[in-house]
């Protein structure tokens, strides 16, 4: 499911010169926010912070995430991509990559021992 977010904040020139629809922007939790305790902030490079993630309900553009609505299951650095610029706010989709499930060899040894283990279990 593609998840959206609005970027508030963003000053006109800096919106002009670095906005631009397709382009990927880094998000960053913000954990030394005064304000917020659930802040998100929005870079690009050569700008730096341009904005930050819309979190009061007059600010979110409608179909779209809050940053309390996805703080909980994104990084601590994450991405967007540019889709929609309008007026002083811009509209993400969140790029998030799915966490792969890694098998070590700790994990085939024990999954050996449990088979042995039912086995065992099933014989007696």
């Amino acid at each position: 499911m593609d998840r959206f977010i609005t970027l508030t904040g963003i000053k006109a020139e800096t919106k002009r010169q670095a906005i631009k629809i397709g382009k990927t922007m880094m998000l960053k939790k913000e954990f030394n926010s005064l304000s917020e305790s659930e802040a998100i902030g929005a870079y690009m490079p050569i700008f730096g912070k341009i904005g930050k993630v819309a979190n009061m309900h007059e600010h979110i553009i409608e179909g779209t995430h809050s940053a309390s609505r996805i703080y909980d299951f994104v990084g601590d650095v994450f991405y967007g991509k540019v889709m929609f610029a309008l007026g002083d706010k811009v509209i993400l989709k969140l790029i998030i990559e799915e966490k792969e499930e890694k098998i070590t060899l700790f994990d085939i040894k024990k999954m050996e021992e449990n088979k042995k283990s039912i086995r065992l279990f099933g014989e007696a």
